[in-house]
């Protein structure tokens, strides 16, 4: 699935490998951790400017806004992803190359800020604010996503992804669930 999608917010592929025992994926660089790391990092209020308490409003609406894309994008070539989840979306930044893989001589690294910093130890160490509005978010880990073209989009059963964040309309109409018993039993 994820070898024929191509947007600016899902982690691309370029290609895959068979070995004895094992596949290994070719993919995108995102080397900015992941969406559970930063609001993790928010929460504890380093360098935020905003306290303990979560990512600033802007940066988290301009978050939403870009998993809201990537999901929109999906849903248009009848993709369901089936896991989506904080540690499942990662960040990356500009200046990666016009075509997000990395241009010889460019470094997506936010150290390498053509902007120049204040003082010195904004240059060393970029504050999290400063790294989060310039972050693009990359939807991965697409291993339990299917092509569900309609009518067959709404009618999938499996339940699967993390069950933290395993959506409720899964739960309660799981054939588990229909038996009697399910994750929700009441």
């Amino acid at each position: 699935v994820q070898t024929r999608l191509s947007h600016p917010n899902v982690l691309r592929m370029a290609g895959y490998y068979h070995h004895a025992s094992a596949v290994t994926l070719v993919l995108e660089w995102a080397g900015g951790g992941d969406l559970h790391a930063a609001v993790r990092e928010a929460r504890q209020g380093a360098g935020t400017g905003t306290g303990a308490g979560g990512l600033p409003h802007a940066i988290a609406a301009r978050f939403a806004g870009q998993i809201a894309a990537a999901l929109s994008y999906l849903r248009e070539r009848d993709v369901a992803h089936r896991d989506v989840k904080p540690e499942n979306v990662l960040l990356t930044y500009a200046g990666g190359g016009a075509s997000g893989w990395g241009a010889p001589g460019q470094n997506p690294d936010p150290d390498q800020d053509p902007v120049v910093p204040q003082d010195l130890e904004e240059a060393r160490q970029p504050s999290p604010r400063r790294r989060w509005s310039r972050a693009i978010l990359k939807l991965c880990d697409f291993g339990g996503s299917c092509h569900c073209p309609a009518p067959h989009l709404h009618r999938r059963t499996t339940l699967c992804g993390t069950p933290d964040y395993i959506a409720p309309e899964m739960v309660r109409y799981s054939p588990a669930r229909r038996g009697g018993g399910g994750l929700l039993a009441s």
